[in-house]
């Protein structure tokens, strides 16, 4: 007998990849605006299957990078 069950998404915090849509609610921006973010290479990112992933270790350094230099 063969028992099909549905694999639990882990939630966010557990997952090492972004989806376009989880990047755009992670920053609080709109869907379009993760995109750009995305197409312009600002972000890390990653292509696997014709979809946008984005390494969420590398997401979070870059934005602590980001929010601790001082100004020039």
């Amino acid at each position: 007998m063969i028992i099909w069950y549905k694999q639990v998404m882990p939630n966010t915090d557990q997952q090492h990849f972004l989806t376009v849509d989880e990047l755009a609610t992670f920053l609080r921006v709109s869907r379009t605006t993760a995109y750009e973010l995305v197409w312009s290479g600002k972000v890390p990112r990653l292509r696997v299957g014709g979809r946008w992933r984005i390494p969420r270790a590398e997401l979070e350094k870059q934005l602590a990078e980001s929010t601790t230099k001082p100004a020039a």
